[in-house]
């Protein structure tokens, strides 16, 4: 089962890279887009310009001819010959030519302008489809990692089953007279898979972990006698340790518990059917339904943010974590929080309610981790894995 879930988080960790290419191709081609219409409407413009000067010209051009040829019917061949008259149909034919000339340098230069707006438009229009396959990319990739999780959390439930109904076996074992010392070699491999588990969850909602573990590797009071080893005795692995303190200080900012106390999981996080108009949709968060005026709670300490009222998700609270990390409660009957409040962990923030784009009395709640929204199950699944990273 161990193996299985290594390779499931594997598999899940490498779909999250290929994610996070697609999304940065993604970005690029967008940028590049915007580049591309930017340079489409400048285009436009010089192209305006240029048939703008062109009916300028052709309307010149109409008038100096009809001026010349008129000038020539009202002349009489000895009048032709007077150098006033000459002299004037000889600057009407010289402006004519010179207009001429600037009419076909501008027909040219529309010519160009068409040439390289039909060019930009091309090439605007396969970013566009670029773009389209590359969001159809990241929703299969999404909907593949969702569903790679959804197995993960179902084997760790049953994993956690089978736990549970080995412990009385283990206790009796204990019991028959094992080693205390034997326990405690044999736990410390659980407690490094767990903790090796809990990194690896953590890394696919894009947290930087290492960073994280180093911020809360503060410094500790530590005191007492000094005792030599007993003969054989080992040190433990000092970076595991400090990993393992890290991690239980971290555990206490993260939103690893649920923000009700009881509840029955009616929507998971990802691809679903549209409740209202049944096609498909993301769901950025998980729907957790409990009766009417069930109290919701906080499910880390932070900084509300936010609480009010929002298009299709009703009456909503939001509270800052820090690290990047946010949490959201929707559909409340009421909110019991102010904005710029500061909260602890288990601190009501509302009520169960139905307000919004609700079918019925539940919380619909998310996790962001800078912005974008990650399955809260993750978190959830922490409030496991690190009691046992902790052993």
């Amino acid at each position: 089962m161990e193996r299985a879930n290594a390779d499931l988080q594997d598999s899940i960790a490498a779909l999250q890279d290929k994610l996070g290419a697609v999304a940065r191709d993604r970005a690029q081609m967008q940028n590049q887009l915007a580049s591309l219409n930017s340079q489409s409407g400048e285009l436009r413009g010089l192209l305006y310009t240029a048939e703008e000067k062109l009916r300028s010209l052709a309307e010149t051009r109409s008038q100096l001819s009809q001026q010349t040829g008129a000038i020539q019917e009202q002349l009489s061949a000895s009048e032709r010959t007077s150098s006033s008259k000459a002299s004037r149909i000889a600057q009407l034919t010289q402006t004519l030519a010179q207009v001429r000339r600037e009419l076909h340098d501008a027909q040219a230069q529309r010519a160009t302008l068409m040439a390289r707006l039909s060019k930009v438009e091309a090439d605007a229009q396969a970013v566009q489809g670029e773009r389209q396959r590359a969001s159809g990319e990241r929703d299969r990739l999404r909907a593949r990692i969702n569903a790679l999780e959804q197995k993960l959390s179902l084997r760790a439930r049953r994993g956690a089953g089978r736990e549970v109904a080995s412990a009385p076996a283990a206790a009796g074992a204990a019991a028959g007279g094992v080693a205390a010392p034997a326990q405690r070699v044999v736990a410390y491999e659980p407690a490094r898979r767990g903790l090796t588990e809990v990194e690896r969850v953590l890394a696919s909602t894009g947290l930087d972990v290492e960073r994280l573990l180093a911020k809360f590797s503060t410094s500790r009071a530590e005191g007492g006698p000094f005792v030599p080893p007993p003969k054989g005795g080992k040190l433990p692995d000092q970076l595991g340790m400090q990993k393992l303190l890290a991690l239980h200080r971290l555990a206490k900012a993260l939103p690893i518990s649920t923000p009700l106390g009881s509840y029955r999981l009616t929507s998971p996080f990802g691809i679903r059917h549209d409740p209202f108009n049944g096609r498909e949709e993301f769901h950025t968060g998980v729907d957790l339904s409990a009766p009417f005026m069930t109290p919701v709670y906080a499910t880390a300490p932070g900084t509300v943010t936010y609480a009010g009222w929002r298009t299709g998700y009703g009456k909503v609270v939001e509270i800052d974590h820090g690290n990047g990390i946010s949490t959201r409660y929707a559909h409340l009957h009421r909110y019991t929080v102010l904005v710029g409040q500061k909260v602890r962990a288990h601190t009501q923030v509302g009520y169960v309610g139905t307000t919004g784009r609700s079918t019925g009395p539940h919380v619909h709640y998310e996790v962001l981790v800078n912005g974008e929204p990650q399955n809260p199950e993750k978190f959830f699944s922490l409030a496991r894995l690190i009691p046992v990273a902790a052993r």
